[in-house]
């Protein structure tokens, strides 16, 4: 996910639909949720710059504020990790391990990218010298769209994968749907 969407959504600038999209992405997705907070941290920090008049507080009431809001800080972290790691710790029973495979002889790299690496490259491993490339990744549970990416210019389905869809840019995507076995 680029940084510009999750800007975006933070200055308002998004339909429902895409919010929604958005919100269920970082839900999903521990890079994005990180990234999110950075910007919205940042962003705080520029709001807090862009004030040009301090607003007016006898020296009591600020003196006051100042020892209450590390507390309230401290607090508020505590809490945003809990829920943090208590979703890590859900999230993770509901992952699975996949392994991507392609042969693609004759090619520098290969990587994958979909919607489970906010569609960033994530390399492959040459492997046996035959042409063949692989990766072990673990997966959430659901339907992931994605596809290869050979010599970091040319978008390949996975020739392993039957389910396929056209995405919102006329390309096509590989479909995959993981199951946590019982």
């Amino acid at each position: 996910m680029e940084s510009t969407l999750i800007s975006q959504f933070i200055d308002d600038e998004l339909t429902l639909d895409e919010k929604e999209c958005f919100v269920i992405e970082i839900r999903h997705d521990e890079a994005v949720y990180g990234e999110t907070l950075d910007l919205l941290a940042q962003e705080r920090l520029l709001q807090r710059m862009d004030s040009h008049a301090p607003p007016a507080v006898t020296p009591r009431l600020q003196q006051r504020k100042t020892v209450w809001r590390p507390v309230v800080a401290l607090a508020a972290s505590l809490v945003l990790l809990l829920f943090s790691v208590m979703a890590l710790v859900s999230d993770k029973d509901d992952h699975v391990t996949h392994r991507f495979l392609i042969h693609a002889p004759g090619v520098e790299t290969v990587a994958v990218m979909g919607d489970f690496t906010a569609w960033n490259p994530v390399a492959l491993s040459s492997v046996g010298g035959e042409g063949y490339w692989e990766l072990t990744l673990d997966l959430s549970s659901g339907i992931h769209r994605y596809a290869f990416l050979i010599n970091g210019e040319v978008l390949t389905l996975d020739p392993t994968v039957v389910a396929r869809e056209t995405d919102d840019f006329g390309g096509m995507n590989s479909i995959l749907q993981i199951k946590k076995e019982a």
